[in-house]
C-alpha cells in the first residue's frame, strides 16, 4: 500500500492535465472531421440551419461535380505543385533552424523558439493580406510562385517545431556514430577515386578496446547493434567498411588480429605467426604473409654496436627474411593457393633520413623478392648471387653494408643497449 499511494496521487494530479490535452486534441481534430463529413453530405444538409454531426444520407455528388467541372485537371495539377513546392521549401529552410535549436547552444535560442510559436499562433490573415497586396500590385496574383510563398509562410513555423522535436529525440551518440561512418566512407571514396588499385587497405589491427568497454556510449552502441559487447565493435566496424569497399567494386585488405572475425571478402594480412595465416586460409580468406619476425624491415638488421635505433622488437637479419614461411603447412592445395604472396613493411618512427630507409631495406628486400618470386634455389645459391647485386647497390650509392654516416647510435647501459 505504501508504494501505491504516491502512484495514485500522481495519477490524480495528472488527471486534469490529461483531460485538457484530450480536449485540445478533439478541438484540433473537429474541423478536419467537419470538413470530411461535409464533403459527403447532400446540399440541403449543408445549407440547413440544423447542423448534423453525421449526414442523413452519404453522397458522392460533390466529388462528381468537381471532377466534371471545367479545368479540374489544371486545378488538381496546380494544387499538387503548390503543395509539394511549399512542403519541400519549408523542410529545406526549417531543417537548419530546427537543428540549431535542438542541438546548439547560442544566445537568443529560447527567444527564437518563442517567436516561432507566436508566428504559428498568429492569424493566417496577418500573413496572407500583405502578400496579397504586394502580389496584386506587382502583377503576380494567381501565379504558382505566389501561392507557394503563401503556403510556405503558413507552414514554416509548424515545420520548425516538428523537426525540432524529431531532431531532439535522436540520441546524440547515434548521430555522432552516423557522422563517423559517413566520414570514413567519404575518406574511402576519395582514396578509391584517386587510386585505381583493385585492393584497398583498411588497416584494423592493434585496436585497444579498453576505452570502449569503459564508455557508456560504446556499450549502448554495441547493445543497439545486437553485439555481445564493446569488443565486438571492432569486427563490426571493419565489416561495415569492407562492405562499402566491396560495393564500390574493390577488394578490402585488413590486418589479421586475435579474436577479430573478418568478412570472407577481406584479404587478410597475417603478421603475428604462420598459424594465423593457415587459419585464415582455411576459413576461405585470401592471405598475404607479413610475419613480423621475417618481413618487418623497421626491426633492427643485427645486434652490433654500430646498428642505429630501430623499432623495438626482435632482430630480423637477412637469413630470417629469406626463411619467411610463404605457404601454410596444409595438404590441401586449394587452401595453400589462397596465399597470394608476402609483403615487406617499414614504418619510419625511428627512421630520420632516406639513407636510413635504404639501409634498412637493402639487401633484406632482395631476400624477400628472391623467396616470393622463386625461392627454389636455396640459401647458398642466393648468397653467391647477392654478391653481384651488392655491387649494383654500391654503384647506385645505396647504403646496404654499413649504416650511413650521421645516424644516432643507441646508448649503452652496463653493456646492454
Amino acid at each position: 500500500m505504501r508504494t501505491s499511494r504516491p502512484t495514485t496521487r500522481r495519477a490524480v494530479r495528472r488527471l486534469p492535465l490529461n483531460a485538457a490535452a484530450a480536449l485540445t486534441v478533439l478541438i484540433c481534430l473537429f474541423p478536419v472531421y467537419w470538413m470530411v463529413t461535409t464533403a459527403f453530405k447532400p446540399s440541403p444538409d449543408i445549407q440547413s440551419y440544423d447542423p448534423r454531426l453525421l449526414p442523413r444520407a452519404w453522397t458522392l455528388d460533390h466529388f462528381r461535380t468537381a471532377v466534371a467541372a471545367d479545368g479540374f485537371a489544371l486545378f488538381w495539377r496546380n494544387s499538387i505543385l503548390v503543395t509539394l513546392s511549399a512542403v519541400l521549401l519549408a523542410l529545406l529552410v526549417a531543417l537548419g533552424a530546427a537543428y540549431a535549436v535542438a542541438r546548439m547552444r547560442w544566445r537568443g535560442r529560447r527567444q527564437f523558439v518563442l517567436a516561432v510559436f507566436i508566428a504559428q499562433m498568429a492569424p493566417w490573415e496577418s500573413l496572407i493580406i500583405p502578400v496579397y497586396i504586394i502580389s496584386r500590385d506587382t502583377g503576380m496574383l494567381d501565379r504558382l510562385p505566389t501561392l507557394t510563398l503563401i503556403y510556405f509562410m503558413i507552414t514554416l513555423p509548424f515545420t520548425v517545431v516538428v523537426l525540432r522535436g524529431f531532431i531532439a529525440g535522436i540520441p546524440p551518440e547515434l548521430e555522432e556514430a552516423a557522422q563517423v561512418d559517413d566520414f570514413f566512407r567519404t575518406v574511402l571514396d576519395e582514396v578509391m577515386d584517386v587510386f585505381p588499385s583493385p585492393y584497398v587497405h583498411l588497416g584494423g589491427d592493434e585496436c585497444p578496446t579498453v576505452e570502449w568497454e569503459r564508455s557508456p556510449a560504446a556499450r549502448a552502441r554495441a547493445a543497439r547493434e545486437g553485439l555481445p559487447g564493446p569488443r565486438a565493435l571492432h569486427s563490426w566496424f571493419i565489416a561495415r567498411m569492407a562492405e562499402h569497399v566491396v560495393r564500390a567494386g574493390r577488394r578490402p585488405v585488413v590486418w589479421a588480429e586475435d579474436g577479430v572475425p573478418l568478412p570472407l571478402e577481406c584479404t587478410v594480412m597475417s603478421w603475428r605467426e604462420p598459424g594465423h595465416a593457415r587459419a585464415a586460409a582455411e576459413r576461405g580468406h585470401r592471405v598475404v604473409q607479413a610475419d613480423h619476425r621475417a618481413t618487418y624491415f623497421d626491426y633492427a638488421r643485427g645486434d652490433g654496436p654500430e646498428e642505429p635505433p630501430a623499432q623495438p622488437g626482435g632482430i630480423v637479419d637477412l637469413r630470417a627474411v629469406y626463411d619467411v614461411d610463404l605457404a601454410p603447412p596444409t595438404p590441401d592445395p586449394e587452401v595453400a593457393a589462397r596465399v597470394l604472396g608476402a609483403q615487406g613493411q617499414l614504418w619510419t618512427e625511428f627512421v630520420p633520413t632516406s639513407e636510413h630507409i635504404e639501409y634498412l631495406t637493402y639487401p633484406r628486400l632482395c631476400a624477400l623478392a628472391e623467396r616470393v618470386w622463386d625461392g627454389t634455389s636455396g640459401w647458398g645459391d642466393f648468397s653467391s648471387r647477392l654478391a653481384g647485386h651488392r655491387a649494383r647497390l654500391d654503384a647506385l650509392e645505396v647504403p646496404h653494408a654499413r649504416p650511413p654516416a650521421g645516424l644516432p647510435v643507441p646508448p649503452r647501459v652496463g653493456g646492454i643497449r
